[in-house]
């Protein structure tokens, strides 16, 4: 195996369109299928979460069984681009029925049973384009720190776009009308931009597979010799599994995400609600969200410069975690500005860009470490597992994204929030309780995640031996 060369600016850019499709996509299943579902259509907030979360027994199976086929496939378009391809429909087709469930659907049953429907297909859609594209990333190179990079410009593309979708969702779709006051309670605003934007993750989807499409044999130089069968699966995937650093990325990924997705839900309940900031204001308060996301494709190349990716991790994982709780820990104890004060609205436009920041850099480094693990795995079976070993990483954040949504579900319904409520209707002990709830169970979350992260074993210096090793070889 020859190492693989470092990439220029225009191949991070190019990887980092794959982002654009995939964050408008997150934007509205993580951010708003909730609010939409229990607010908007009645359904428990639990029910609703629940729905979701069943759509892990497909993922559970889909996310190995595309990465072991990813691995070994041969065809004249290379080993990932016939998943990237077949994942255009699923993905635009399924999102746009997200929001237009037929008028004959009635009851909480029946609801929840479209809801889970449309997830499945969503999470086979996601299967068929995470894991290859994050597949690509060893591929393209072998540098300990571009992985890193490459990784970030995607993740900056999704949070970019999920910035642009959400001051679009409250600009625009979201507007109080004279038969809505409270814009996020207006079904039409979810349905006009659910099909709008199912049009644009197809296309997005398939720009970013034909970009790559030249990069084809590049993706199919380490392509394993051996012809696989069926029957080799569970076993390949039980051996990359025994590897203790890939268990502790996919346990502490799951209980990351988690207290992230359920973050992410739970944002319009926070500033809608418990800040009582307008859809006006909401949607500049987005804008720093997603300068931040921006700013990290060159803050952390800087910040990560010659350290060990796992002491990145951890440090920047309770940097994240004190800007998440400690803004409502502080309003609960009486040390923060009001509600409807300047003060309030800056100090959490500025805290936007800084945890923007932060959690970009977080999830960049997450997927490169996992990724580091391709080659010290390689030289143990022989073979390239790049499909197989990412699998786990779209699991645990897919399996947290189904998992952080039913929390979010389920902190509500603890704080008895109640549902088809405006801005303004909610009782301060409700929306105290919301927040007494909310700290505990992230800071909880989070701190799990750094545990789990700080067991990770590879090092710096032995991911450069096992490059070394297999480009002698």
């Amino acid at each position: 195996m020859v190492a693989s060369p470092q990439n220029t600016g225009s191949m991070r850019w190019l990887y980092g369109t794959g982002g654009v499709g995939l964050g408008i996509l997150e934007t509205g299943v993580y951010n708003f299928v909730l609010i939409y579902y229990s607010q908007v259509l009645g359904l428990s907030a639990s029910l609703a979460g629940f729905a979701l979360a069943i759509a892990l027994v497909v993922d559970a199976v889909s996310d190995p069984a595309v990465g072991f086929l990813s691995d070994n496939w041969r065809s004249r378009w290379g080993r990932r681009h016939p998943f990237l391809y077949a994942s255009i429909v699923p993905c635009a087709l399924f999102y746009g029925l997200l929001w237009f469930p037929p008028a004959q659907i009635t009851g909480e049953l029946p609801l929840f049973l479209y809801l889970m429907v449309c997830s499945v297909g969503i999470r086979l859609g996601m299967t068929l384009f995470d894991i290859p594209s994050n597949a690509a990333v060893p591929e393209l190179t072998s540098d300990y720190e571009e992985r890193t990079t490459l990784f970030t410009y995607k993740l900056s593309g999704t949070w970019v776009v999920w910035s642009v979708m959400s001051i679009a969702m409250y600009a625009i779709w979201l507007q109080p009308t004279p038969e809505y006051a409270d814009g996020v309670l207006n079904p039409e605003g979810y349905r006009d931009a659910g099909l709008i934007c199912a049009v644009l993750i197809g296309l997005l989807i398939f720009a970013f597979s034909v970009g790559l499409h030249p990069c084809i044999p590049r993706l199919s130089s380490a392509r394993n010799q051996e012809t696989p069968r069926p029957r080799d699966f569970l076993p390949q995937t039980l051996e990359v599994l025994r590897n203790p650093s890939l268990r502790v990325m996919i346990i502490g990924g799951m209980a990351y995400w988690t207290a992230t997705v359920a973050q992410d839900a739970l944002w319009v309940y926070l500033y809608g609600f418990f800040w009582g900031f307008t859809s006006d204001q909401m949607s500049i308060l987005i804008i720093p969200f997603g300068f931040g996301s921006f700013a990290a494709i060159y803050i952390l190349p800087r910040y990560a410069a010659g350290r060990e990716k796992r002491t990145l991790a951890i440090w920047t994982m309770l940097a994240g975690a004190f800007l998440s709780v400690s803004p409502i820990a502080l309003r609960l104890m009486g040390f923060f500005p009001e509600n409807g004060s300047s003060a309030l609205f800056w100090i959490m436009f500025v805290l936007g860009f800084v945890s923007s920041v932060v959690w970009v850099m977080m999830s960049g480094i997450w997927r490169s470490m996992t990724a580091d693990l391709v080659e010290q795995q390689q030289r143990k079976s022989g073979r390239r597992s790049e499909g197989l070993i990412l699998s786990a990483l779209t699991f645990s954040g897919k399996a947290a994204g189904a998992c952080g949504v039913w929390l979010a579900g389920s902190m509500l319904d603890l704080a008895s929030f109640p549902a088809d409520a405006g801005a303004g209707d909610i009782p301060a002990p409700t929306l105290a309780r919301l927040g007494w709830i909310y700290g505990p169970v992230l800071v909880a979350f989070y701190l799990i995640a750094a545990y789990f992260f700080s067991r990770y074993k590879l090092s710096r210096a032995e991911h450069g031996a096992a490059v070394e090793s297999l480009a002698r070889d």
